[in-house]
């Protein structure tokens, strides 16, 4: 079954056209505030100050990326004159904030997104200006989930397969770890930033010096963002990574509280970078707000990235046995069709060591994920380029059902989303691709 609308005329309405209309009712009603903001706007006092993030509005014309991959140097080109363009689109927007004497608090020299604290009533006028695409809140500078360590992802043995050490990923969080005595670190973005222990767990996972822990070898970069200073040729953390070659962000943090809703800033943000050089894949935590009611919206949400929630190994490597970690985030973000379906998978999340420490929680599942791409992007041949074909080998080998013979157990608004990451079976996969390709 399927419905229709029926025009007067007698003719079935195309579903573009109508979505299309309610987009230019919706834009000229409450301009470019994105639903959640404008229900938060209704009932603000005019004067409550409110954080926000903005996107410019501009146009890019991407060039073919077999060009770029078969010449960097076009790649390399491309991205920055798209720093300029992102930079002009956000000039009348900076200046507007200015004129008004309103703070930015962020602005990452990359994307057309910025950041500031305005008071309700100029949201609500922010976002009638032609400039700005969409106008949302979060909260700024972002809260560090927990993390955890496990035994079922099968590193170990993916390490064993792949042939030297894997890929770069970058940690993209506030702090530099607190201890770096069990971790191997090829280079900090903010090297005298303030420590903590969050970093120190979530890139541990994908390098450290224990006999005890498991690792995917990868090099590791520490993008940590409070005390980093923009450069020309960095202004951001995440140019600081890509102009290190690194193509495998790791985000263990969140911009949101879990309320519904649908994109927020910084998915937008990851989901531009990813269609520049050098085409990063972001590999974001689901959060653990899964026991939270009205708060257990998937946190991360963008489309290119590759969202993983959290699963229970048990504490044994028995992978017949793992369930759902009962707190990893789990309802889909809102959308058009209602069609998201998020975590895109699951990785091991409860009771487990990283460089000392133990903690629970989906912080440490996504690095497990992202120590599994390096690894197979070590083995070359579009996996170390191509975020898609990152994206597909992973998902295509995470085959396990995690609700597996616990459906009648768990409620069906559950089910989707939560096969578990094997990193053996991804990267033997990568080195079965490339015999048959060879």
């Amino acid at each position: 079954a399927s419905l229709l609308t029926i025009l007067d005329d007698g003719s079935v309405a195309k579903e573009a056209d109508l979505i299309g209309r309610e987009r230019e009712l919706y834009r000229a009603k409450y301009g470019a505030l994105t639903p959640e903001l404008a229900r938060a706007l209704a009932s603000a006092d005019p004067e409550e100050s409110i954080p926000v993030w903005i996107w410019a509005r501009m146009t890019l014309e991407y060039p073919a990326k077999e060009a770029a991959v078969a010449d960097p140097a076009i790649g390399q080109r491309f991205a920055a004159e798209a720093r300029k363009i992102a930079g002009a689109a956000r000039a009348p927007i900076r200046a507007e904030l200015s004129r008004r004497g309103l703070r930015i608090t962020e602005e990452d020299g990359v994307t057309p997104m910025l950041r500031a604290i305005v008071p309700a009533r100029v949201a609500w006028e922010l976002a009638k200006m032609p400039e700005i695409a969409r106008l949302g809140s979060d909260e700024y500078p972002g809260q560090p989930l927990s993390t955890a360590w496990y035994q079922t992802d099968h590193a170990d043995a993916a390490a064993a397969l792949s042939t030297g050490l894997g890929q770069g990923i970058c940690f993209i969080e506030a702090n530099r770890p607190d201890d770096t005595s069990q971790l191997e670190i090829q280079d900090t973005a903010s090297p005298t930033g303030a420590p903590y222990w969050h970093i120190r767990m979530t890139s541990g996972i994908a390098r450290n010096t224990s006999t005890t822990e498991m690792a995917s070898a990868a090099q590791i970069f520490i993008a940590d963002w409070d005390a980093y200073t923009p450069t020309p040729s960095a202004p951001s953390v995440h140019q600081w990574c890509m102009n290190r070659g690194v193509s495998i962000m790791n985000f263990s943090w969140t911009f949101t509280d879990g309320s519904p809703g649908g994109l927020t800033g910084v998915d937008m943000q990851f989901d531009y970078l990813a269609k520049l050089w050098p085409y990063p894949l972001y590999v974001p935590a689901a959060g653990n707000k899964g026991c939270n009611a009205g708060f257990d919206t998937v946190q991360n949400r963008g489309f290119n990235s590759l969202v993983v929630g959290g699963s229970n190994d048990q504490g044994d490597t028995n992978v017949a046995n793992d369930t759902i970690y009962d707190c990893s985030s789990w309802r889909n973000p809102t959308s058009t069709h209602s069609d998201r379906e998020l975590p895109y998978m699951v990785a091991p999340a409860v009771n487990v060591d990283s460089a000392g420490l133990v903690a629970s929680g989906t912080s440490l599942a996504a690095p497990q994920v992202a120590g599994a791409v390096a690894l197979m992007a070590a083995r070359g041949v579009g996996f170390n380029t191509w975020p898609e074909m990152k994206r597909a080998a992973i998902l295509a080998t995470s085959v396990r059902n995690v609700d597996g013979g616990a459906l009648t157990s768990l409620p069906a608004r559950r089910r989707g989303g939560w096969t578990r990451s094997d990193g053996d079976s991804a990267v033997s996969s990568c080195l079965t691709s490339l015999h048959a390709n060879n």
